[in-house]
């Protein structure tokens, strides 16, 4: 198989995603931080023999992502695992409603070494400052234009002139959106519980432990259709799954005027010796026209539940490619941990936006689950024209203590009884 080439550097010498954790859980200096609203912070150089003398630090203070003051700090050398107290003089923003703050300190090369360019990262640390920022205002429903809906053997419908939505009551699933005259959706919307194995879950026997998740069966319960407002339908569908005794999924949309859906996602698990779900999230297909990528969340490079220091809280971009990864065996990939937002847009900057509750998983491939699955090498993910979007609560942990039987460790495995997640989408 591909046992002796599947590490943190592939055959060819270029990184897998794991190498930028391995840097970052191994840099040699560290910020630690003392206090962030004014400021103060320890630098510790970890180096047992050599200072930071060598070294330029500068830092970034970021508002929703995006940097708002940054700077250098004076000249300093601290010596082998000593520590230092630095003020990081950044000034009060004014704080907006619902924003997030963070600051991040950097440590470059001052010049070139034999084995790096000046201006190589060597280490970087980031800290949310808790601000006592204003509440976020709710928009305003009154302000939303009217919506409407009826209700078929085939569909629920809810609509108004600019967009129609439309819910399968047998399955369920939101089924298709229309908006100027146009399908969005390549794929339903629907529940997933799965993950494409990765090559620790092969080697700990994920694959048949938790098959029960990969095709897991549910059954109607009830749909039921409420107008809470004149802009506003709220579609409920309480469905049975077929794993323990009654357990149950209840998804509710809420669709508003504005064309805005609105997904809560309650999950209950009911009885005895269920196993830990290796994804909890939801899935749908649309276009790949709409290959052009931006989130606001750890990046730029994959992260995962138990495999996210090195990923940077920050607005990233670019295409499509840029967020996959081919692994020597195609295997999971591309996962992106504490996301806020991710929008996907064509060459038009026409899109859609989906946007967290909280905080969300998400990942997004130009080839199915199943292709993904099925394919040996890379060369047999052949792509049908669509994207795949994951959107999750979170998925399992990836491990890696070893890949021979080790399983994730407990506190990033998904087994609680219950739990109540959602999101929102705005296509434009």
């Amino acid at each position: 198989g591909n046992f002796c080439c599947n590490g943190i550097v592939r055959p060819d010498r270029t990184p897998n995603p794991a190498l930028y954790e391995v840097k970052k859980v191994y840099q040699y200096q560290k910020i630690e931080p003392v206090n962030l609203l004014e400021g103060t912070v320890d630098l510790f150089n970890k180096n047992f023999f050599i200072g930071t003398g060598h070294l330029l630090f500068s830092w970034a203070l970021t508002e929703n992502g995006t940097v708002i003051q940054n700077g250098e700090l004076s000249a300093f050398d601290v010596a082998p695992r000593q520590k230092r107290r630095i003020n990081i003089p950044f000034i009060k923003p004014e704080l907006k409603p619902g924003a997030e703050y963070h600051l991040k300190v950097t440590a470059t090369l001052r010049e070139d070494k034999l084995w790096a360019k000046k201006g190589h990262v060597t280490a970087w640390d980031q800290y949310a400052i808790p601000f006592d920022v204003p509440v976020a205002v709710a928009k305003d429903i009154a302000d939303l234009p009217s919506v409407n809906w009826s209700q078929s053997d085939d569909a629920i419908r809810v609509f108004n002139k600019a967009f129609s939505a439309e819910i399968d009551p047998v399955t369920g699933n939101l089924v298709s959106y229309k908006k100027r005259n146009k399908e969005w959706l390549m794929a339903p919307l629907k529940m997933n519980f799965w993950r494409v194995p990765t090559d620790n879950d092969r080697g700990n026997n994920m694959p048949d432990r938790l098959a029960i998740w990969k095709n897991l069966t549910s059954r109607m319960q009830s749909i039921k259709v409420a107008q809470l407002n004149k802009s506003q339908v709220l579609v409920e569908v309480k469905k049975s799954l077929e794993v323990g005794s009654g357990s149950q999924v209840v998804c509710m949309f809420t669709i508003s005027g504005d064309g805005s859906v609105d997904v809560q996602v309650l999950l209950n698990l009911e009885g005895e010796n269920i196993p830990e779900m290796p994804r909890l999230g939801m899935q749908m297909a649309i276009d790949d026209a709409y290959e052009n990528v931006s989130f606001y969340g750890r990046g730029p490079w994959e992260t995962y539940w138990d495999r996210k220091t090195c990923g940077e809280v920050a607005i990233h971009s670019g295409k499509i490619d840029d967020f996959i990864h081919d692994y020597v065996r195609p295997q999971e990939n591309g996962n992106h941990a504490d996301v806020r937002w991710v929008t996907f847009s064509d060459a038009r900057n026409k899109g859609l936006k989906i946007v967290a509750k909280d905080l969300m998983h998400f990942s997004a491939w130009p080839y199915t689950m199943e292709t993904l699955e099925e394919a040996t090498h890379p060369v047999g993910l052949t792509r049908n024209g669509n994207l795949i979007l994951n959107i999750d609560y979170k998925q399992m942990g990836v491990g890696g203590d070893n890949s021979w039987g080790a399983t994730t460790h407990k506190q990033y495995l998904l087994d609680e009884k219950s739990y109540n997640f959602g999101f929102s989408i705005q296509f434009n």
